[in-house]
């Protein structure tokens, strides 16, 4: 990271629920990586075979939940059930949340209300070209949050 001039504070990687679950050798790498600033993002969480031990024994300092559980609130009370207990988690284990699959005005909102701050997808943007990224976040960043839970 020296080498490139990459600030390893700013840095995140994100690992598969999946990848979790390959043991100590990975345990080793993640607390390595950890211990020089690079954060550690879980992908897709609640997905896969989910352990409660990988929050435990892994230096993780977020993880994304996967839409499937984003898409049916606030609809359906069991998903709301299971993010209200992810935010619990994250809660307890000063972690952060980014929410996937956050698709429409009722997600966003929904999400907001319960305390989560970061979000994915198409209710935002959809899919940028690198050329578009500048003007995106010009616009973006002076967006009032009134006019997004207007949406």
């Amino acid at each position: 990271m020296s080498k490139y001039k990459i600030d390893p504070n700013v840095t995140e990687i994100v690992i598969s629920e999946g990848a979790l679950g390959l043991g100590d050798e990975l345990k080793d790498i993640l607390n390595k990586t950890r211990s020089q600033g690079i954060k550690l993002l879980i992908d897709d969480f609640g997905t896969g075979y989910s352990s409660l031990s990988h929050l435990k024994n892994f230096p993780i300092s977020a993880f994304k939940i996967d839409k499937s559980y984003i898409h049916g609130i606030p609809e359906s009370t069991r998903d709301i059930a299971i993010i209200n207990a992810i935010i619990t988690l994250r809660s307890n284990l000063s972690v952060d949340i980014i929410t996937e699959g956050v698709e429409i005005a009722s997600n966003y909102k929904f999400l907001k209300q319960t305390g989560v701050d970061s979000f994915q997808d198409y209710f935002f943007s959809k899919p940028l070209q690198w050329s578009e990224i500048s003007s995106f976040v010009d616009v973006f960043s002076v967006l009032p949050d009134t006019a997004l839970n207007s949406a």
